[in-house]
């Protein structure tokens, strides 16, 4: 309500070079103040969104609300004889109300991630159980503050020996299964989570001694990552779930803004690749460029194109081996390479012959992918889609998770199963955000 008639204030003054409005745009500054208010309840501005990169979501309806209100005043301006018809004025207000209504947002949100304000106004969550779900729960709520959620501890008769990206700082073991009552009793969490539902817990007394929310988690390999609602019939209570593939319209659509994209980031960054592999020969003498066989949708093999980041022969006494961190086949340049992902580049040829796409599982080696399947149940859904240049598994822990094929291929079939543009555009924003931060590069 202050923001809109502010950006109109100024879209005069820049139209107009004026300081004070006259009575006729005043009232349309006011008019507009209720048409975006209807605006942005109509498509959800002001509806909390949780899960990840929520201020994306809430940024993008946030534009559309302010483009459908500037349309609309537009139409009511030719309509009332009373307001102003003047398309520039509405225009800038258009925009500065895209820029001044998302700034607040950003800054809402960053005021969220204070620990001061995640102790004061959000939840206190415990995980029951142990085993990977509850370390997929505690991931969940340590990068997703969206859900005002804050994790203070595991009940479990087990500590892991492993810990996901970023767990290992922040898991609390509280005690074991068998003072569940104290231990509930103690710290009164407002949420209990339960990770493994055989367990045999005293739920007649969780529910009656405990104002807590029960959530109990779907613990299989099939429910972690494809959509699942909860559906009754009369007294029973279904998880119901069904596969999800995308339709060949969606894959054209995908498939034609991929090869375009990637034409034309070709060009662009063309002097920046021959600076880069001037750098490559001065550094290192030798192939300016990395191939090597990986495998793609249906398991088809191809020739990915890489910057070459090690000596050569990197492989000749080893055999094939993942990189691991401060690895000595890296020489120094190519170490600036690996850390900006710049030695990806080349892939844009992949991407316009048809092999991968910008957003998919990162395309893996025939020798490895004969380990992991053999060792890890479900991996060749992975190559239900085409391999991708970023992935949710690239933004969710990415060179972490190259030795863990379990773990990444829960975000992999997340991906798959959840498909949509919009979720390819917040991949590709957020690995801007995990580049910038250089975040477990090896």
């Amino acid at each position: 309500m202050l923001l809109i008639p502010s950006a109109f204030s100024l879209a005069y003054r820049i139209k107009f070079s004026l300081a004070v409005m006259p009575e006729p745009y005043i009232i349309l500054s006011l008019v507009a103040t209720l048409v975006w208010m209807i605006s942005f309840s109509f498509y959800g501005v002001y509806r909390q969104r949780v899960g990840p990169l929520h201020i994306v979501d809430t940024i993008l309806v946030g534009v559309k609300g302010s483009i459908i209100a500037g349309v609309q005043l537009m139409a009511l301006s030719f309509l009332i004889p009373q307001l102003p018809e003047s398309r520039a004025v509405i225009a800038y207000a258009s925009l500065l109300c895209i820029v001044s209504t998302s700034s607040v947002r950003i800054v809402l949100w960053k005021l969220e991630q204070w620990p001061w304000f995640r102790l004061r106004h959000h939840k206190k969550a415990i995980v029951i159980g142990g085993g990977d779900a509850e370390q997929m729960v505690i991931e969940t709520l340590l990068q997703q503050p969206s859900y005002c959620i804050h994790y203070i501890g595991s009940i479990s008769d087990t500590v892991p020996t492993q810990f996901r990206y970023r767990i290992n700082d922040h898991y609390k073991n509280l005690g074991p299964i068998s003072n569940i009552i104290q231990l509930l009793d103690a710290y009164k969490p407002d949420i209990i989570y339960i990770t493994n539902p055989a367990l045999a817990l005293p739920y007649t007394q969780l529910l009656k001694s405990h104002t807590s929310t029960l959530h109990v988690v779907a613990n299989t390999s099939v429910f972690q990552q494809v959509p699942v609602q909860a559906c009754s019939m009369d007294s029973l209570t279904f998880l119901h779930t069904h596969p999800v593939r995308n339709t060949p319209i969606q894959n054209a659509i995908k498939e034609l803004l991929d090869r375009s994209l990637a034409l034309f980031l070709l060009i662009v960054l063309a002097p920046l690749m021959l600076l880069i592999s001037i750098g490559i020969y001065i550094s290192s003498p030798g192939a300016i460029f990395f191939t090597q066989e990986r495998l793609t949708q249906t398991m088809r093999p191809f020739i990915i194109i890489k910057f070459r980041t090690m000596v050569l022969d990197a492989e000749a006494t080893t055999g094939p081996v993942c990189v691991v961190g401060n690895d000595p086949r890296v020489f120094a340049f190519g170490a600036i390479l690996r850390r900006l992902s710049l030695d990806e580049l080349p892939q844009l040829l992949n991407i316009i012959s048809g092999d991968m796409s910008f957003v998919g599982p990162r395309p893996e080696r025939p020798h490895f992918v004969n380990i992991y399947k053999k060792e890890t149940p479900h991996f060749t859904e992975r190559f239900h889609v085409k391999a991708g240049l970023t992935g949710w598994a690239q933004v969710n822990g990415r060179s972490y998770l190259t030795p863990h094929p379990n773990l990444k291929l829960h975000y992999d079939l997340y991906y798959i199963y959840n498909w949509s543009l919009l979720l390819d555009f917040k991949i590709i924003l957020k690995t801007f955000l995990v580049v910038f931060k250089q975040e477990a590069v090896h």
